[in-house]
Formats: C-alpha cells, sequence, structure tokens
C-alpha cells in the first residue's frame, strides 16, 4: 500500500538558531520528491525529523492518514539511507540486508550465538528471510555479492547494499540523505539512472535529500527548496528553473548560475540596467532597486541594427562539444560579468579584439525580475503580461 507524507508547519530551533520555519508540504503517494537547498537551510533536519530521529518543536508529521508525531523511528516504518551507507563491517553483505528482518521477527534468544541453534522455529524464519534478501537482491542485480564483507565492495556496491538492506523491510516511505555524495562524479551518474528505475519499479514514496540540483532536477517528480530554514519554492523541477518564485531559488537552481543584473525602475516603472532599457515595466514598484535575472541560454549577442540591453566585453570562450559559454565582463563595471550559452555550432560574430564591446539582448518574456528582498514581481515586456510564480 502506497502512504503519503504531510508536513504541517514544522519549526524546530537549536538553542537560538532556527533551523526550520513553519515548513508545510505534501507529498503525493508514489512520488520522488527532493528536498534541495544551500548548506545549513535545514533539509537534514527536516529529514530527520521526518524520521522520528529529532523531535519538532512545533508542526505536524503525518505519514498517510497517520499523525506520527508519538512515534519511534521503528514504528513508522520508514526505510533510511544515508550519506555513509552505515553498514556493519563485520557482517556479509547478506547479513546486513537480513538484519532489519531478523531483528524484527526474532526474539532474543533466537538472536544469541548458542541458544540460537535450539530453536526449530528460528530455521523456518531464517529461510523465509534468505528468500526475501535473495529476491531483493535480483532486483538490484547484486546476487553474486551476498557473501562479501563491506570492505570487498566498491562504493556503488555498498550503495546497492545499502538500498537493499531499506528495499527488504517494505516501508511506508523511502528517505534518502544525500546517498551519492561519496561515490565519484561518473557512478554518480550511473547511480541517479538506478534510483530513478528504482523508483519507477517500486512505485514507492522516495524523499531525498540532496545539496546537488542537478540531482534534484533529474529524478524528482517535485522539487522543495529550502532556504535559511523556510519553504522558498515547491513544484515540478521545470517549474523552479522557468518561474522561480524567490532570487534564491533562481540562482540555486541552473548549471551554469542564472545571470543576476543590478536594475532600477523609474517614475513610471520601466526597468532599466545601468541606464539602459530593458524592455520590462513594473507598475507597481516605481523607483526600485531591483534584480534582473536572465539564464545564459536567453542571452544572446544582439543582431544587427538590434538596440542591445547590455554592453559587455569578452574574457573567455569554453567550449564543452555539444556547447560553449562565453564570458563576458559589463562594460564600466569589471566586477560584475554574464555567461551566454550558445551551441557549439551557433554562428557567433565575436570580432577579433576582446577590448571590443559587444551587444548583448534577451526576450523581456524570459527575464525574471525580483524585488530588494528577493521575491518575485510581476513584470510586463513589451506590453504583454506573464504569469509570475510570485507567492
Amino acid at each position: 500500500m502506497l502512504f503519503g507524507l504531510t508536513l504541517g508547519a514544522i519549526s524546530k530551533a537549536f538553542g537560538t538558531t532556527r533551523v526550520l520555519d513553519r515548513v508545510s508540504l505534501t507529498v503525493e503517494p508514489g512520488e520522488f520528491v527532493s528536498l534541495v537547498g544551500p548548506s545549513g537551510c535545514g533539509k537534514s533536519t527536516l529529514l530527520r525529523i521526518i524520521a522520528g530521529l529529532e523531535r519538532q518543536d512545533d508542526g505536524t508529521v503525518s505519514i498517510g492518514s497517520r499523525v506520527v508525531d508519538a512515534l519511534s523511528p521503528r514504528q513508522r516504518n520508514i526505510a533510511m539511507v544515508f550519506q555513509n551507507y552505515a553498514l556493519y563491517p563485520h557482517m556479509s553483505a547478506f547479513e546486513n540486508i537480513a538484519l532489519p528482518l531478523s531483528v524484527g521477527r526474532l526474539s532474543l534468544p533466537e538472536r544469541l550465538p548458542l541458544l540460537k541453534y535450539l530453536s526449530p522455529r528460528r530455521a523456518r524464519i531464517m529461510r523465509e528471510i534468505a528468500n526475501e534478501v535473495e529476491a531483493v537482491a535480483g532486483q538490484l542485480k547484486i546476487e553474486a555479492l551476498l557473501a562479501r564483507k563491506p570492505g570487498q565492495l566498491s562504493g556503488g556496491q555498498r550503495q546497492r547494499v545499502a538500498l537493499a538492506r531499506a528495499m527488504v523491510r517494505q516501508p511506508s516511505l523511502f528517505l534518502m540523505d544525500e546517498p551519492l555524495s561519496n561515490l565519484d562524479a561518473q557512478l554518480r551518474v550511473h547511480m541517479r539512472d538506478e534510483l530513478t528505475d528504482l523508483h519507477a519499479r517500486l512505485g514507492a514514496t522516495f524523499v531525498y535529500v540532496t545539496h546537488d540540483q542537478i540531482e534534484a532536477m533529474t529524478m524528482s517528480s517535485r522539487v522543495a527548496m529550502l532556504d535559511q530554514g523556510r519553504l522558498a519554492q515547491f513544484g515540478t523541477p521545470i517549474e523552479l528553473y522557468d518561474r522561480p518564485a524567490t532570487l534564491a531559488v533562481a540562482t540555486f537552481i541552473g548549471s551554469p548560475a542564472i545571470n543576476v543584473l543590478a536594475a532600477h525602475s523609474d517614475a513610471r516603472g520601466a526597468v532599466a540596467i545601468a541606464g539602459r532599457a530593458s524592455g520590462l515595466h513594473v507598475h507597481a514598484l516605481p523607483d526600485q532597486a531591483l534584480s534582473l535575472c536572465v539564464r545564459p541560454e536567453h542571452l544572446r549577442l544582439a543582431r544587427p541594427g538590434e538596440t542591445p540591453q547590455l554592453l559587455a566585453r569578452l574574457r573567455r570562450n569554453e567550449h564543452y562539444g555539444a556547447e560553449r559559454l562565453l564570458h563576458f565582463d559589463l562594460a564600466g563595471d569589471s566586477a560584475r560579468s554574464v555567461i551566454v550559452r550558445l551551441a557549439h555550432d551557433e554562428n557567433a560574430a565575436l570580432g577579433g579584439a576582446s577590448e571590443t564591446a559587444i551587444g548583448l539582448a534577451f526576450e523581456p518574456q524570459h527575464a525574471h525580475l525580483f524585488n530588494a528582498e528577493g521575491l518575485r514581481v510581476e513584470a510586463l515586456g513589451h506590453g504583454t503580461s506573464y504569469r509570475t510564480a510570485a507567492q
């Protein structure tokens, strides 16, 4: 049976430091939801509260329709996969996977070194456990590793054993705390695919903590981004990318990072960048300092005869095979730079001298505006309104 998760206004403080501030969200049964955000934003603390390893100061945790605040971690029927795998080094992979089943099904005497051999009941239960362990090992293709100890396994193999130990319990909810961060880059990509396939096969509810926004964007049904203990935005990966609700979301999601430009609206709400018209208007915020953000793929070289929104000088041209990144310093402000992403075969008339100012342009509908508090504001571009994700 599938279970969802509901967090109701979760708050938590350590001493005078408030790490979570009224965080509320609902994870639907069978969803893959990632909790992302910079270090210290509270995502791991929130996961520990869901698991019952930490007690919140205020708010409620519900699994399905049941409030579980008073239940222990074991009673919540949650499986947790840790960053360091938490495998017992003196046990084989089989024994590590079987451990939660044997602890739950065998009495204390049946687990003692000498008395366990006197129980016919134990032999029957262990046969059942062995069948379940082998079935899960088959799903993860680690049957040949069951006799090995963790020290004889690679990082990816240890990760699969840790996943198998979580799966064999058939939990209500899978919680994962940065499980891929100890793997090398190539293996992380491979394990992302395996986790996505595993979620599709199991149809279970996953809550996944990561500081790597690429992991969150590629694996998740929805992404919850935390910023300074608060829920900044909760939506699909494309919603966070295309319509960031705050400046923090805009700058965290996306690689390379979004270009952030200092802008200002005049008395009529027309937005300018360094005195140059942007094509945007914010009638509700006249004479205000703003942040104007444009993703690298939406910034381009100005066409002949076009009035550019920016003037810049090329500093570096990076080739990545399928694409290239052009790094520019803004004219008159060498401390501020922007990145333009181009396809590798896209013609770019850059000229011969890096000292030559080059015009850069963007379509107003692809720009994002944020006020002094970092909240998204509604804008008008070329007289046409476009929907925002402002909270």
